[in-house]
C-alpha cells in the first residue's frame, strides 16, 4: 500500500499518494483541490511535499 503524504500548493493543504510512473513521480490533484485553490490543468504552481 501506498504512504500518503502532506502536500502544499499555493498554501492549500492536502494529502496525496505519489506515484510512481516511467522513472518519475506524479502528484494526482483532485477536482476539488483544483476548485479550491482556483487552478486549471496547464496551470504553474508552487508545491510542497512532507513525506511521511
Amino acid at each position: 500500500m501506498l504512504d500518503q503524504d502532506k502536500a502544499s500548493i499555493e498554501g492549500y493543504n492536502f494529502q496525496a499518494t505519489m506515484l510512481p510512473i516511467g522513472g518519475m513521480h506524479m502528484l494526482p490533484l483532485r477536482a476539488a483541490v483544483l476548485k479550491a485553490i482556483k487552478l486549471d490543468v496547464g496551470d504553474t504552481v508552487t508545491v510542497v511535499i512532507e513525506k511521511s
